[in-house]
């Protein structure tokens, strides 16, 4: 099962997943919806090419400012026992992206602490359970 205080480790950085922290109530901040959006693709290409093994980190290309992250992937069961994913990447230090993949992938944008939760946009949701089932 997903704990709370559950963390992954991206490269050589300890991240808590979004499990361990309070989601904030307003919307993520409109400037880093295209960024947010690049990565995402990023990722779910990256793991539909080679998927990357449970508990173990790979460096992918998220193009644009940061070049090249470390993204993560961490397996385990829901509280009706049924399989999830949490697959991420770290952006930058202070800035990473979760996405948690089950019956409804929701994203989850982390920023200094606070995290947002959003919708991952209906053209990668095929590519996300594929993720899911691929692991």
């Amino acid at each position: 099962m997903i704990k709370q205080g559950r963390r992954v480790k991206a490269g050589t950085h300890w991240l808590s997943t979004h499990k361990s922290l309070p989601l904030c109530q307003e919307a993520v901040p409109s400037a880093f919806l295209p960024r947010i959006a690049e990565v995402l693709h990023c990722l779910a290409e990256a793991e539909k090419a080679k998927p990357s093994p449970p508990g173990q980190s790979a460096l992918i290309n998220i193009k644009g400012k940061a070049g090249a992250a470390f993204s993560y992937k961490w397996l385990g069961k829901d509280e009706m026992g049924k399989r999830v994913a949490i697959v991420g990447v770290r952006i930058d230090d202070q800035h990473h992206l979760s996405v948690e993949l089950g019956g409804a992938p929701a994203a989850y944008f982390h920023q200094d602490g606070r995290v947002y939760q959003m919708e991952v946009p209906p053209e990668l949701r095929a590519a996300c359970s594929e993720i899911l089932y691929t692991a």
